[in-house]
């Protein structure tokens, strides 16, 4: 009795497991649909509904997710063995639209915490696999990570070049908040090499797109603005600044404002001191710099120096980084492995249609091959009809009336058998009256005329093409023809003419074709 009710709680306890794992895998897709909508909130909150990941693929989506979230509210992580999990689980099923998905947010995770050489590993792996996934959405956000990682190492237009091509995508998914953020990347881009012409067209066109990006964002994009007005026109620059911090507080305006007002040092060092704690790692070393610069021109050497030290260290810190990251020899392998894998592809792709070609051509050889044996059998049958209705005929040559009905009904097969082969017979005929004009020549001749006059000849001496066709081994129609001119009383010269050949030619057919005949046994 025990063991019976052991076994009833062990049951209901499976089920109750298999129908929590299906459930939490079920809010797990659900919170992946509410990402890919943008609705983080809802998402973060979703995800909080799941009680148990004890699957492995529910454990490697949980961590995707989560990881992902966490990425988007900027929490901080240090740790990437939730993401590797995920890598892991999806390399082994080869599920690449999540191995892409989990390669980029660790790659995110690795700009965080200023690991640039995995980052861009990771990233250019991600592309890869983007590739051959039909996920607009997921190649938009790698084209824009490999922009934002190249920009930032100082490789301008590398990151021109992804960012060209993440607008490209943009404007043919008429998605307006990439289009505005593609144009501000390139903005951005341009300045760095130097070419404000460039800078001022995408400025121009992304400023009717900021209505479609958060305000955080238009307020970067308002800076960039200022900047390029810095040195044209101060205040009209000075008003984007003070635009751009109304909306929300950052490193680019305060430096701009601090180049505005550089006569007045103390409010210029006092913008550059809010800028700092805002700055990224390679705009702090401008900050430092520009005290330092602002302070030695008063005068104050030491304090000058002070800043200047920091910004070396800083510089030496993230130069050490950039010369260990390798970045270009990075990107460069990978761009190799995407080219081998096209090139790859393409020859397969040669070879599979070269097959279906000679596969094909295979086909229409046999297929006429096939007709042309089906009519030759036809035609031969005809023929062996017409022949056996003469011989009847022959015989039949009593002038009483039941034979003469006989003869008139065999006749009259004869003509229908005709008439079914008039085309060819007709043009056999015609070639083989030609053949009484004196300079006669078949050199022009192609193969459907050696045919046609056979089968024309056939209506004069039947057994002799027979015994071509069948006392030799693969006699072609012109060497038939060939015989036939023998049998015909024609001599070595008339043929030598009539063909077009030497009388070492003549020679050597005579040869070939005594060869291809089939010895009888004694």
């Amino acid at each position: 009795m025990l063991a019976k009710r052991f076994l009833i709680i062990y049951i209901l306890s499976l089920l109750l497991f298999s129908c929590s794992s299906d459930h939490s895998y079920d809010i797990l897709e659900e919170v992946e649909t509410l990402l890919d909508r943008d609705e983080l909130d809802s998402a973060s909150i979703t995800l909080n509904l799941v009680l148990s990941v004890d699957r492995d693929e529910d454990r490697a989506l949980y961590n995707l997710l989560k990881t992902r979230i966490d990425y988007l509210q900027n929490k901080d992580i240090k740790n990437d063995s939730m993401i590797n999990y995920s890598i892991a689980y999806y390399d082994k099923i080869k599920d690449n639209k999540r191995l892409a998905d989990s390669y980029y947010y660790k790659g995110c995770i690795n700009i965080v915490n200023e690991k640039y050489n995995i980052a861009l590993e990771n990233y250019k792996k991600a592309e890869l696999l983007s590739r051959d996934i039909n996920n607009l959405s997921l190649r938009h956000k790698i084209l824009e990570g490999l922009a934002y990682i190249n920009e930032s190492m100082g490789t301008n237009k590398i990151a021109i070049c992804y960012s060209k091509e993440n607008l490209k995508l943009s404007k043919e998914c008429k998605n307006f908040n990439w289009i505005a953020y593609a144009l501000g990347n390139l903005a951005v881009e341009y300045y760095n090499i130097g070419r404000k012409d460039s800078m001022k067209y995408y400025l121009d066109q992304s400023e009717p797109m900021l209505k479609y990006i958060p305000l955080a964002d238009q307020a970067l994009f308002l800076a960039n603005i200022g900047s390029f007005y810095l040195n044209i026109d101060p205040h009209l620059s000075e008003m984007y600044y003070n635009r751009s911090l109304k909306l929300k507080k950052n490193a680019p305006a305060y430096v701009g404002l601090s180049n505005v007002y550089q006569d007045d040092m103390a409010k210029s060092i006092s913008l550059l001191k809010k800028a700092y704690p805002l700055a990224e790692s390679s705009e702090k070393i401008k900050v430092l710099q520009g005290i330092a610069s602002r302070l030695n021109d008063r005068g104050y050497s030491s304090d000058a120096y002070y800043y200047m030290c920091q910004a070396l260290s800083k510089s030496d810190s993230i130069n050490q980084k950039i010369q260990s990251d390798n970045i270009r020899n990075v990107q460069s392998y990978y761009d190799l492995v995407f080219l081998k894998i096209k090139y790859r592809r393409i020859i397969q792709l040669i070879i599979i249609l070269f097959v279906i070609c000679v596969l094909v051509l295979i086909i229409l050889l046999i297929y006429r091959k096939y007709k042309y044996n089906k009519s030759q059998k036809q035609l031969m049958h005809d023929q062996l009809l017409i022949s056996m209705y003469n011989q009847q005929i022959e015989a039949l040559n009593a002038n009483d009336s039941e034979s003469q009905k006989t003869i008139t009904i065999l006749k009259h097969k004869i003509d229908s058998i005709q008439n079914d082969n008039k085309t060819v017979l007709y043009k056999g005929k015609q070639l083989y009256e030609s053949m009484k004009n004196e300079n006669f020549t078949v050199v022009k001749w192609g193969h459907n005329e050696f045919v046609w006059f056979i089968e024309y000849y056939k209506l004069i001496d039947l057994f002799y093409v027979n015994h071509l066709e069948t006392d030799y081994s693969g006699l072609t129609v012109k060497n038939q023809f060939f015989q036939i001119l023998y049998h015909m009383g024609k001599s070595d010269k008339e043929v030598q003419y009539i063909m077009g050949i030497s009388p070492s030619t003549v020679r050597s057919n005579k040869s070939r074709i005594k060869s291809k005949k089939y010895k009888v046994a004694e």
